[in-house]
């Protein structure tokens, strides 16, 4: 992150105040959340998406903190989502709406298991095809440039 980088001395302190950061996370996210899901104002927005953001940064915080037995945890395939998760935030949205249109085409209730999976797999598939194809390449040239 850029506070772990460039502010290093912010990042310690944050880290050190890991065994407590969760409570202000969990409070944050489930405040979020409890916004009215239906209700989608810009006053929600305001409110419910910089809530579940903060709160998970500060989850994020916890898990890397030494101070905390979560940074000992390896999940697999948790590298690989991390790679991937910008192209899939780019792409999914352009992904959702390609498959519903399919799910319509034949007639495929958009709510089945089915059709979640297929959603869930062309995500990913085209998050990683996004990745490999375009970002990965260009993070190469970046660092042979820097060199």
């Amino acid at each position: 992150s850029a506070v772990e980088k460039h502010r290093v001395s912010w990042w310690r302190v944050l880290t050190g105040w890991a065994t407590w950061l969760w409570i202000p996370a969990l409070g944050a996210v489930v405040g979020g959340l409890a916004l009215d899901e239906g209700d989608l104002t810009v006053a929600s927005c305001v409110w419910k998406f910089p809530l579940i953001a903060v709160g998970m940064a500060l989850f994020l915080v916890c898990s890397v903190s030494p101070r905390l037995p979560f940074h000992r945890l390896h999940v697999p395939g948790a590298a690989f989502f991390a790679r991937i998760a910008y192209s899939v935030y780019l792409s999914h949205k352009l992904v959702v709406h390609f498959v519903a249109g399919l799910c319509s085409r034949y007639a495929i209730a958009p709510a089945s298991i089915g059709a979640v999976l297929a959603v869930d797999v062309a995500i990913v598939a085209v998050g990683s095809a996004l990745y490999f194809a375009v970002k990965r390449p260009f993070l190469q040239l970046r660092n042979r440039i820097e060199a």
